[in-house]
């Protein structure tokens, strides 16, 4: 569906409604309780194929929101000069910089940037729920790139994680037992640890850099030991970074967890 539509009914209020309901809700009352003209039931029908509740826990509604704020939506009117031009993504093209340094500069985007991440990690948790023995054993774990630290927070509560980011990201950050927040850059240093964790990171740099930061990570390990690529394409990123082999296990939907060894 048109994530559009998603957007309009979470601004409406939609989802909310008829979960307080809490009963069946027919179109009319749905209409009625909106307080909109009768004449638009037709487009109500068409948003209330996307339901997402805000007080409720495994909601995407920060995410949608995220993805489709006029920041992020910009760059698509800037396709074509960035396929005559030199910069190595549409955002850049739109903005004059990267990504994260207009996140730097830009800190309410930042924040809803970081509530998208931090909504997405509630569904993640469901992904690997199933998971858990893959993470067994481990003492420690640095969580790269993830903010506000609720992924860690939610599916590592017994690890002693570590999260990485830019230092105006994780500043003033509140620290829990399990959790600390380091503010740094991947590309120069990563704290060590017994396994890293990479959410929603490498999608988004080219291969050059994820072997730059493939190769932080080895050096970082204490002790011996994941843009969209097929498995061809991380085996040469995992190789060429000095790791010896890795395996991939199928999760939730198009989620798969990726393991690398020494």
């Amino acid at each position: 569906m048109d994530p559009m539509n998603g957007l309009g009914g979470i601004e409406l209020g939609i989802p909310d409604i008829v979960h307080k309901h809490a009963q069946p809700i027919t179109l009319p009352e749905l209409v009625s309780a909106l307080q909109i003209s009768p004449t638009k039931t037709s487009y109500v029908y068409r948003l209330i194929r996307m339901l997402l509740l805000k007080d409720e826990s495994n909601c995407l509604t920060p995410f949608v929101l995220s993805m489709t704020t006029p920041v992020l939506l910009t760059p698509w009117h800037f396709l074509g000069d960035w396929f005559g031009g030199n910069e190595l993504y549409a955002f850049e093209s739109a903005y004059g910089m990267n990504f994260w340094d207009y996140g730097e500069q830009n800190p309410e985007f930042s924040k809803r940037f970081c509530q998208a991440m931090a909504s997405d990690s509630q569904m993640a948790n469901l992904a690997i729920k199933d998971c858990k023995p893959i993470f067994e054993g481990l003492d420690s774990l640095v969580d790269v790139g993830r903010g506000t630290g609720s992924f860690s927070r939610i599916v590592f509560p017994n690890i002693k994680c570590t999260v990485l980011d830019l230092p105006h990201v994780v500043a003033n950050l509140p620290e829990t037992r399990n959790l600390k927040f380091v503010g740094g850059d991947m590309f120069q240093s990563i704290p060590p640890a017994d396994a890293f964790l990479f959410k929603w990171m490498f999608h988004a740099f080219g291969d050059e850099d994820c072997v730059k930061v493939l190769k932080k990570c080895r050096e970082a390990m204490a002790t011996k030991e994941g843009k969209e690529r097929n498995e061809k394409e991380w085996e040469r990123l995992f190789l060429e970074a000095g790791f010896s082999h890795y395996k991939i296990t199928p999760m939730f939907g198009l989620r798969s967890l990726i393991e690398v060894y020494p």
